[in-house]
């Protein structure tokens, strides 16, 4: 079954939600997330546990994702596509480490379609991925604005937990809200504009990424962050995609589990890019 270059980088894009740091807020949300987070500090009841708002939990989560320094993610995507040839199914797992200033992360995945598996492992920082040549041992680099690249680190960026639960804050009317004794569990659910806007930016701004959006038609997304109680970190995130693809005049479905799970909150030690990777690693033209 063909599979186009860009249904691939979408497969990627979806895996790496949940990944990075973004440390940026607006005064209002500053303002609001200290209200929350004194609140939260004033009035330790359960009552006052029962009483929070998806708008208190989001703004105070705002204020603490600024304290989040490096963390690890593991990742799996399930994706079946089916189109008038027969159905495909991808699965991936993805480990990740992050670390916030200077922005760079190691990612090691291993992905399974129509009874291949190949396992990828790769650095990103701000201008180059560097990937292991699975041939000769060694790796080679790419620098991230070239051609087929889609900037990835900048699509990292937009894929953030702080960019997440800015998203989500522009959708916390439609948001329903769970409490656990240790949990804040945020679901979202729906079709509508909003959720489309949540992938869009989830996504990217990459035009190739983009074009493949505008080709998409989401018939369901059920969107699942799990903050925790007492910190206000991301514990997992989970989401289920339904949609339909239009290419060459073909109507593809495709349905997608996607799962992030966070670890090791600002406990990664000594996690840098080893210096081999950095010194020996040889540029290539990704067009080439």
């Amino acid at each position: 079954m063909k599979k186009s270059g860009w249904i691939i980088s979408l497969l990627i894009a979806l895996l790496l939600a949940g990944c990075g740091q973004s440390t940026a807020t607006t005064e209002k949300e500053d303002k609001a997330a200290e209200t929350a987070e004194t609140e939260a500090e004033t009035k330790e009841t359960s009552e006052t546990d029962k009483n929070a708002t998806s708008q208190e939990v989001l703004a105070a989560a705002s204020e603490k994702s600024a304290e989040l320094k490096n963390f690890a993610m593991d990742g799996t995507l399930k994706m079946i596509m089916t189109t008038e040839e027969g159905t495909m199914e991808t699965n991936a797992d993805m480990q990740t480490k992050t670390n916030v200033e200077p922005l760079f992360m190691q990612q090691t995945m291993q992905m399974e379609a129509e009874g291949q598996t190949n396992t990828i492992e790769m650095y990103m920082d701000k201008e180059f991925i560097y990937i292991k040549d699975v041939q000769s041992g060694g790796w080679v680099k790419m620098k991230q604005a070239g051609p087929g690249m889609g900037e990835m680190m900048n699509q990292q960026k937009t894929m953030t937990p702080a960019e997440q639960i800015k998203q989500l804050e522009k959708m916390a009317d439609d948001i329903q809200m769970e409490e656990t004794e240790g949990e804040y569990i945020l679901n979202v659910k729906g079709n509508g504009e909003k959720l489309m806007s949540l992938t869009g930016n989830m996504m990217g701004s990459d035009p190739t990424m983009q074009a493949a959006l505008e080709q998409m038609d989401i018939e369901q997304i059920d969107y699942t962050y799990t903050l925790d109680k007492e910190t206000y970190f991301p514990k997992s995130l989970k989401m289920d995609i339904k949609m339909f693809i239009t290419e060459n005049e073909q109507k593809i479905e495709m349905q997608q589990t996607i799962t992030s799970e966070f670890s090791e909150m600002n406990e990664l030690k000594n996690f840098s890019i080893p210096e081999e990777v950095l010194n020996e690693a040889v540029e290539v033209d990704p067009a080439a």
